[in-house]
């Protein structure tokens, strides 16, 4: 029979390699090898010029060489390449980082439910699936009352927490009015929903009468009366 002849066969396998298949097939290994430091989703940068392209696209086996303990930064991997029966070594600088922090729940929590730091962590997700204008600090979670069901793991968007409400719609509460120095308590029904410092609606129990109020405490309101 006749002999494959390997330098043939590993120029073929060159002439008709992709740009786009190296860079797949480099940041698989680059990322698999990051991995076995830790389970952080490493984001990874690097520029290939055409000779490394054709050779990585090419390859059937690439094994990555480099710091075993990666930090963010621009960092130089030693990349072996096996191509048919040639062995090819080159050096690949790449820029590492990872992507910020989200606050993200460890249980499932319904609307309408007090948010407690026992019910969030802080996780690094993949930028692809992170919500544009999630939370990224936990203390702009904590105390704030869930305005929708969160769901485990999920980044919390910033328009799915508010402040916990004080004053809830039909709420019999407790009306201060303020005026030169008096302070008059009466009592009036809420008409909207209300955390603390907003504006509400509220009617008078006696003749039925609407006027706002800002809500000052637990179904509590207040009117700074003018003379």
């Amino acid at each position: 029979g006749s002999e494959t002849n390997p330098v043939s066969s590993t120029a073929v396998r060159l002439a008709s390699a992709s740009p786009r298949l190296a860079e797949q097939k480099l940041h698989k290994a680059l990322s698999e090898y990051l991995d076995r430091s830790g389970d952080e989703p490493w984001e990874i940068e690097f520029d290939l010029d055409q000779d490394a392209a054709r050779w990585i696209s090419a390859a059937q086996s690439i094994n990555v060489h480099g710091d075993q303990s990666p930090a963010e930064g621009r960092h130089c991997f030693e990349i072996t390449l096996q191509v048919g029966d040639a062995e090819k070594t080159i050096d690949v600088l790449a820029l590492v980082s990872l992507p910020p922090a989200v606050v993200v729940p460890v249980r499932s929590i319904s609307r309408a439910t007090r948010i407690r730091r026992s019910d969030l962590e802080l996780r690094r997700l993949a930028s692809s699936v992170l919500i544009a204008g999630c939370v990224q600090s936990l203390e702009d979670v904590v105390g704030k009352e869930a305005n929708r069901s969160l769901a485990k793991g999920k980044p919390i968007a910033i328009s799915h927490v508010r402040e916990p409400l004080l004053v809830q719609r039909g709420d019999v509460v407790t009306v201060i009015v303020r005026a030169a120095g008096v302070r008059v308590r009466t009592q009036a029904r809420a008409r909207d929903d209300g955390a603390q410092g907003e504006l509400v609606a509220v009617e008078s129990l006696s003749d039925r009468k609407t006027y706002f109020a800002q809500v000052s405490g637990v179904r509590e309101v207040e009117i700074l009366a003018t003379a």
